[in-house]
């Protein structure tokens, strides 16, 4: 099966560059590992603008 793609908003992006380092990388890989393992997990339904995109 094909990986989910994890999408970071501009905020995200802004946010991670603020860590240091090794806080930053290990979070990387943690979404990752979400994209390609994101049939194991629940997902719920995003509201508002969001709408029809999921988060888990």
């Amino acid at each position: 099966m094909k990986p989910y793609q994890v999408l970071l908003t501009p905020e995200a992006q802004s946010d991670l560059r603020g860590l240091a380092s090794a806080t930053r990388m290990r979070l990387l890989d943690k979404l990752e590992w979400i994209g390609e393992n994101a049939e194991l997990i629940q997902h719920q339904t995003l509201q508002g603008d969001e709408t029809g995109l999921f988060c888990v």
